[in-house]
This record gives structure tokens, C-alpha cells and sequence, in this order.
């Protein structure tokens, strides 16, 4: 996402920058720089646009919005960027809440918790087998995360499985 304030479309990610003679250019991660930036509304050549959503209008002058990037850069810095944790979605909910309009809807982000939550879930399990149970649990948290996403709210009953006695 990206957030489009006085002509300028303002979004954070991963600085990428090309390194190389002319005849072998590679892209290159840039280490501690800015993750902001900005580009005309609507033409990032890197991402596909979907919709405009109406946030609300900034009380903020476009000298004030610019001194509030600039304070941003430093905190949004490029290696900061995790897809899952701290993305342009985040960037974008902070940039509304300081021009004090709207934030983000929550369907817009809904899949990056889920993930973070599920790589989580996938690192601090035990590699111990349970008979499938941790699968099943797994599955549960990214249905209701999904469905979380899409504003449906879902009462997750725990399953019971028949106990048998052996012997």
C-alpha cells in the first residue's frame, strides 16, 4: 500500500540498487538508507493498483508533511522491511495515524499476521510427532486469521476426540 498525500505517493520497502559494470549488472540490497519513498499516484511500476480508499483529509501543511517524512526515514529504514512484521502496510497505517486521518482497514494487512504467526508457530513447535494435533491447530489459526481478515468473526470450538481406554 501506499499512501498519496499533496501529489505524491508515499510507500516504504527494500532499497534495492544496481551495482556492476555495463556488462553485468546485478541488483543489490542497500544497507542502512531510507525505506521511504515516494512516485507519481497510481504508476509504481513494481506493484499492481487494486483501489483507492478515502482516509480522510490531513490538517498537516505540505512543509509540516515533509518534516514528518524525514523524521519517518529515520525510523523506516530499508533494512527494518520484513514482509510479514514490519511491511508498507505497517509504514502506511503509521503514516495515516501521524496526518491524523483514518487508519487502515483491517482486511487490508490480515494476511501478514497470519503469516508472522504461523512462521512463529512453525519455529517454537516441537519436532516431536503428536499424532497430527499441532497440524490441525496450525490450520485453525490461518482459517481464523483469514476469515479475521475478510471482517468475519469466527467462535473457534476446540475439537473433541473420543477417548479410548487401552486394555
Amino acid at each position: 500500500t501506499g499512501v498519496e498525500v499533496y501529489g505524491r505517493e508515499w510507500l516504504f520497502g527494500v532499497a534495492i540498487g544496481l551495482e556492476g559494470d555495463s556488462e553485468m549488472v546485478v541488483d543489490m540490497f542497500i544497507p542502512d538508507t531510507t525505506g521511504i519513498c515516494w512516485h507519481a499516484p497510481k504508476a509504481n511500476v513494481d506493484h499492481s493498483f487494486r483501489e483507492t480508499l478515502s482516509m480522510g483529509f490531513t490538517a498537516l501543511s505540505e512543509s509540516e508533511l515533509m518534516a514528518l517524512i524525514e523524521q519517518m526515514k529515520l525510523e523506516w529504514t530499508s533494512s527494518t522491511y520484513n514482509i510479514l512484521s514490519r511491511n508498507c502496510h505497517d509504514f502506511s497505517q503509521a503514516l495515516c495515524l501521524q496526518l491524523g486521518v483514518s487508519g487502515l482497514p483491517p482486511w487490508v494487512n490480515s494476511l501478514a499476521p497470519t503469516g508472522q504467526s504461523t512462521y512463529e508457530y512453525l519455529e517454537n513447535t516441537d519436532s516431536g510427532y503428536d499424532g497430527g494435533e499441532a497440524v490441525f491447530d496450525l490450520l485453525g489459526t490461518v482459517k481464523q486469521g483469514f476469515l479475521r481478515g475478510l471482517g468475519w468473526e469466527l467462535e473457534v470450538k476446540p475439537a473433541v476426540l473420543p477417548y479410548r481406554r487401552a486394555g
